[in-house]
């Protein structure tokens, strides 16, 4: 897990910090680019991280409950709850992540990525199961081509 000292810094220094860090990210200028400077610049951990905490945001829009997207991801139900509590109450997340779901290509993306969570549980959202789930999913993306 990522770890932050416990030496604090002062609020005004932290500001400058960001901002820097802000500054840094406005400048890439394509997805290849921002790919090399995330695997640069974060570790593997940070990545991951990040990474699963978006895909709980995106779950939770697709109507994953707390227990099956704690079983895919392998996080616990806090962070679940954590992530969804952002997800709900901010406007920022919720944003980016409806907009991303309505992007064609990335919400192909987002079936693939349910196709393959219908592949590795074996109980169902309301009462389906993963089959029919994975069966509708195929089928959706059928009626879009």
């Amino acid at each position: 897990m990522p770890q932050v000292s416990k030496r604090k810094i002062n609020d005004e220094v932290y500001e400058k910090v960001f901002d820097v860090f802000l500054e840094t990210i406005l400048q890439v200028r394509n997805k290849n680019q921002l790919v090399r400077f995330l695997k640069e610049y974060l570790t593997p951990t940070e990545q991951i991280m990040l990474s699963k905490r978006l895909a709980i945001a995106y779950l939770l829009s697709k109507n994953y409950d707390y227990r099956q997207i704690s079983s895919l991801l392998k996080v616990s139900t806090a962070t679940v709850r954590s992530v969804s509590l952002i997800y709900k109450n901010g406007s920022v997340l919720k944003g980016f992540v409806d907009k991303s779901v309505r992007n064609d290509r990335l919400n192909e993306r987002l079936e693939d990525l349910a196709e393959v969570i219908t592949g590795v549980l074996g109980t169902g959202t309301k009462g389906k199961t993963w089959r029919v789930v994975r069966d509708e999913i195929r089928e959706a993306k059928k009626r879009r081509l």
